[in-house]
């Protein structure tokens, strides 16, 4: 009976450790591993269009595309002002990013006409208000014309028209 105990006790030592080796490997490889190349890239510096009306697309043709085919999103900024959103009105392509800057002295919350449902562009609505120098970033998905407002004060509006 005693050699039958020191081959289980064997056993559940060699399993511990294969177990205990197994963790250590995979915390060292969750926290020290290089990341995917799209999960490093700052973006931070990053340019941005500011744009007056009509945009267009960074290679001159229909669609935002480079690298045979594949869609760039464009990424283009409406500033929030204390006279309301400048430019009023910008057309992108699908998959373009819009942010709304508040650059003003007060709080805004950007939302999908219809006031107060917001139910013309469900999902296009910031759901708070957005302090002042904060940030609300959409990314417009679906063709079409899409107006929208302040939901603090609805008489602030703007249009963004998506190809």
């Amino acid at each position: 009976m005693n050699k039958n105990f020191r081959t289980g006790a064997s056993s559940v030592t060699a399993i511990s450790i294969i177990v205990i080796v197994v963790i250590i490997v995979g915390f060292v490889y969750f926290f020290f591993a290089p990341k995917n190349a799209d999960e490093n890239t700052d973006t931070t510096d990053s340019p941005v269009n500011i744009v007056d009306f009509e945009a267009t697309p960074t290679d001159g043709g229909e669609n935002n595309t480079e690298n045979g085919g594949i869609l760039v999103a464009q990424i283009f900024t409406i500033s929030y002002t204390d006279e309301g959103y400048s430019p009023k009105n910008i057309t992108i392509n699908i998959g373009d990013v819009v942010d709304f800057e508040n650059n003003s002295s007060h709080s805004f919350w950007t939302a999908s006409d219809v006031h107060p449902t917001h139910e013309l562009l469900p999902g296009f609505d910031s759901l708070r208000a957005y302090k002042p120098d904060e940030v609300y970033s959409y990314t417009f998905e679906k063709s079409g014309t899409w107006t929208y407002h302040n939901h603090l004060d609805p008489s602030q509006i703007g249009t963004v028209v998506v190809k």
